[in-house]
């Protein structure tokens, strides 16, 4: 291709997996692990962020304790999402569910089992959530469409309906 990339393999790469390393340092590589879909490895230096704010419509009248195990289940699915778009480090993916009294903070940096869940919320028919992902190896797209596909596979119908408010870039 002669753009200095290559696969994990030294062949030449795919169209498909040209546009995974586009804009990428020549250290990016594409990697995969026995049945995984390949990942890019070594994009140094390429921290991207992204961060949501949202309305919750709370359908069903899920309860607090509930909401908390959905937010640990969505840090968890964000976290997967980006490390299966090739991110290398998970530097922090936070979350923040605010009702109108009270709120549920929950956050990991990758580990599932460092998730941290804090706070409570009154049972409502709407609520806020704002979510900031912020991950090491991947591109600000590939950033966001995780956050986003982890929120509607976590917050889906019809138990809830998720209605964006304002997003934004978490890192400039």
């Amino acid at each position: 291709m002669g753009d200095g990339h290559k696969n994990d393999k030294d062949h030449e790469l795919d169209p498909e997996q040209a546009k995974m390393l586009d804009g990428l340092p020549e250290t990016a590589f594409i990697h995969s692990h026995d049945g995984l879909e390949p990942h890019v490895h070594g994009a140094y230096g390429l921290i991207s962020g992204y961060g949501v704010s949202l309305k919750i419509e709370n359908l069903k009248m899920t309860d607090s304790p509930t909401l908390s195990k959905l937010l640990v289940q969505l840090m968890e699915t964000v976290s997967i999402k980006c490390e299966e778009k090739g991110a290398t480090v998970i530097g922090h993916v936070k979350s923040y569910l605010k009702s109108e009294e009270g709120f549920l903070r929950c956050d990991t940096i990758g580990d599932n089992e460092s998730i941290g869940i804090e706070g409570e919320v009154k049972t409502q028919a709407e609520y806020t959530l704002v979510i900031n992902t912020i991950v090491h190896g991947i591109k600000e797209e590939d950033a966001k469409a995780s956050t986003l596909d982890g929120v509607n596979q976590v917050f889906c119908e019809p138990d809830f309906r998720v209605i964006p408010i304002a997003e934004h870039a978490a890192l400039h």
